[in-house]
């Protein structure tokens, strides 16, 4: 690419298209391959934080849970933030729906 050529090629990338289209993808579909190939590996709970999520998931509140588990509310919500964290979600919301979907808690 020359230098001349540079403010298009800059307006081409800041619109998501190629430069080259015959050797590159644009931005959405590039981003959709990686997603499609990127590894969803969740780093599995510790008994505590699974036994919190199931808490919640029975529509107890973080008070209770501290009380059936015999911990401080600080405990609990120690146990909740690292399984978000590591259940790689944003919310306690999206953390407690694929902890009720994920088959391997269903013994707790």
């Amino acid at each position: 690419m020359s230098p001349g050529n540079f403010p298009q090629a800059l307006s081409f990338l800041a619109n998501g298209k190629p430069i080259d289209p015959q050797h590159f993808k644009d931005t959405k579909t590039a981003h959709a391959d990686l997603e499609s190939t990127a590894p969803t590996r969740r780093k599995p709970l510790s008994a505590r934080e699974a036994q919190v999520l199931h808490l919640y998931s029975q529509h107890k509140t973080t008070r209770q849970n501290a009380s059936h588990l015999g911990v401080s509310l600080s405990t609990v919500y120690t146990f909740k933030n690292r399984a978000i964290e590591k259940m790689k979600v944003n919310t306690l919301t999206e953390a407690i729906h694929y902890f009720k979907n994920d088959t391997r808690n269903n013994n707790i």
